[in-house]
């Protein structure tokens, strides 16, 4: 749905725009494509308020969600989203999972290929941002204020109650996009890990491969970037550690993979 009014706001401004002036055609082909951004956030936007009404584990809005991702992981970013271990993502329950981080589209990818509604950490400063912050809201976000424990805390308790009802989570444990050139994690942060502790959730590492091209190539030129899901981690495997030591596996699992 998301693509297909992506698609048509391009093609008839383009259209329309050219027949007019049609000297300038390559502008208004950019024109357009920003016109269409516009138009699908401005069609987000008005879906916020039903979002809101209705359970956090909608399936309509999950395919939006997952479908916006695609249409900015394609057609903006120009991203080619490689799947691997997609049979190790559980259809039901409860689901936390952790990735390297190292491009802001990391949540895209991943929310792309998820078919389960994911809510996902994301920093205070995004949620300031026009129409997107909204949405994230309506997804039962996890807003990290890096500035705030206090409040960080308080959101850290809803969003165990966010994956307790059965929504799955991303969160990037490395607390921000590191070393941008390594694919590999150096540290995690622990507390990360309270989310998937404290509501009892089974653990799924995430490997994000080809983050070092995105600099260099988006949206220029055409990228891979292959999603790795990892065998998924239950809770009683891991209930009576310490989240230092889950840290340290979810690391290990995650640069090893391959």
């Amino acid at each position: 749905m998301i693509t297909a009014i992506f698609l048509i706001s391009i093609f008839t401004t383009a259209l329309t725009l050219s027949s007019i002036w049609p000297g300038l055609i390559p502008v208004w082909i950019v024109f357009a494509q920003l016109f269409g951004v516009v138009v699908v956030l401005l069609f987000f936007g008005l879906m916020v308020p039903f979002y809101k009404r209705t359970d956090s584990n909608n399936r309509f809005f999950g395919y939006l969600t997952r479908n916006l991702s695609f249409t900015l992981n394609h057609f903006i970013l120009r991203l080619k989203v490689i799947p691997k271990g997609l049979e190790n993502i559980p259809k039901d329950g409860k689901v936390v999972f952790f990735a390297n981080h190292k491009s802001y589209t990391d949540p895209f990818v991943v929310l792309q290929m998820v078919q389960r509604n994911v809510a996902y950490a994301v920093k205070k400063g995004v949620y300031k941002l026009p129409l997107i912050g909204l949405w994230l809201q309506a997804m039962h976000c996890f807003m990290v204020d890096r500035d705030n424990n206090r409040d960080t805390v308080r959101r850290l308790m809803q969003a165990i109650k966010t994956v307790e009802k059965g929504q799955s989570m991303l969160i990037f444990p490395e607390g921000g996009t590191k070393d941008r050139d390594n694919d590999l994690i150096e540290n995690m942060k622990h507390g990360a890990f309270k989310v998937a502790i404290k509501s009892k959730a089974t653990i799924i590492p995430i490997r994000i491969v080809g983050n070092a091209k995105i600099r260099q190539r988006v949206p220029f030129y055409h990228t891979d970037r292959e999603v790795i899901f990892l065998n998924p981690i239950p809770y009683e495997s891991y209930k009576e550690m310490t989240t230092q030591e889950i840290s340290q596996i979810v690391l290990q699992n995650i640069n090893e993979a391959s």
